[in-house]
């Protein structure tokens, strides 16, 4: 695991030390505050983060994905009963409703830009969050079939079991080559 702190994507970690040591020195003040003035200021809202927002505030934010202004609005709706009812779970559940958060706002920002580790690609948690155009590096709108077999070809040799030291490679691997087919199913 790296002990550099998580910087959002696209920060590069040491073009930002650089950039505090330059300013350290321009401004006359301290390198740690500076550095960590600016930690805070790139770390995620808390209502940005699913494990701190209200269950309510989920709620609305999962109706206004749906076009609802309120989760009443939304809980009335017949096609989103027809949904949830093919969802087979459990609407009482909070994990319920952070699955629907995920797949119909998106992932948090704590989910996303995670460190490495078991299932970790490209900061995202694939076990816990299937978001293959995020996971492979792919913009949706302009994706090719070629871009896709070349982001995974890319991944799979980084997580083959013959050729990773990785933990649980090969079932990252699996994963990857699941995220891959149903790209190209969309495709």
């Amino acid at each position: 695991m790296s002990s550099k702190p998580p910087t959002p994507r696209g920060i590069n970690h040491d073009s930002v030390q650089k950039l505090i040591l330059q300013l350290a020195s321009q401004y006359n003040c301290p390198q740690k505050e500076l550095a960590k003035l600016i930690e805070t200021a790139l770390a995620p809202l808390p209502e940005k983060i699913l494990g701190a927002m209200k269950l309510k505030d989920i709620k609305t934010k999962v109706a206004i994905a749906w076009g609802k202004r309120t989760y009443k609005e939304l809980s009335k709706d017949k096609e989103w009963k027809i949904y949830h009812k093919s969802t087979e779970m459990n609407a009482s559940l909070r994990t319920t409703w952070e699955t629907y958060y995920r797949e119909w706002v998106g992932l948090s920002e704590d989910e996303t830009n995670l460190q490495s580790g078991p299932g970790i690609v490209n900061g995202i948690d694939i076990f816990k969050n299937f978001r293959p155009w995020e996971v492979f590096n792919l913009d949706r709108k302009i994706s090719t079939a070629a871009d896709v077999k070349a982001a995974f070809r890319k991944l799979s040799f980084k997580y083959h079991p013959d050729l990773s030291t990785e933990p649980d490679a090969a079932k990252t691997l699996n994963k990857l080559i699941e995220m891959r087919d149903a790209l190209l199913i969309a495709l």
